[in-house]
C-alpha cells in the first residue's frame, strides 16, 4: 500500500461526506476517483426502490440504452434538439 500524507485543508475536503472524491495531477489530468460507501439516506432511499412497481431494467439493458443515445448525439444531426424535438428516446 502506499501512503500519501495531505495538508490540513486538502484533509479536511477530503473527510466531506458527500459525493465523490476526484484525485487530478498539477496539469489537471485525472489521476483516479474515490467512491464513498453510501450514506445511510443513500440506503435507504435504495431498499425503498427495490420495492418500486416501476420498470427495472439490468446493467446491459442500460447500457445498451445509453450508448444508442450517445450513437443519436455523434451522429451529424444528432444535436440535443434534434433528439429531443424527434421525439426519440
Amino acid at each position: 500500500m502506499i501512503r500519501i500524507v495531505v495538508q490540513n485543508d486538502m484533509a479536511d475536503q477530503i473527510r466531506k461526506p458527500e459525493g465523490q472524491l476526484e484525485l487530478v495531477d498539477h496539469r489537471g489530468e485525472r489521476i483516479g476517483v474515490i467512491r464513498r460507501p453510501p450514506t445511510d439516506d443513500e440506503v435507504s432511499f435504495a431498499k425503498r426502490r427495490i420495492g418500486c412497481k416501476g420498470p427495472k431494467f439490468t446493467i446491459n439493458e442500460l447500457i445498451a440504452k445509453l450508448e444508442s443515445l450517445s450513437e443519436v448525439f455523434r451522429s451529424p444531426a444528432g444535436s440535443l434538439r434534434t433528439a429531443v424535438g424527434s421525439g426519440q428516446k
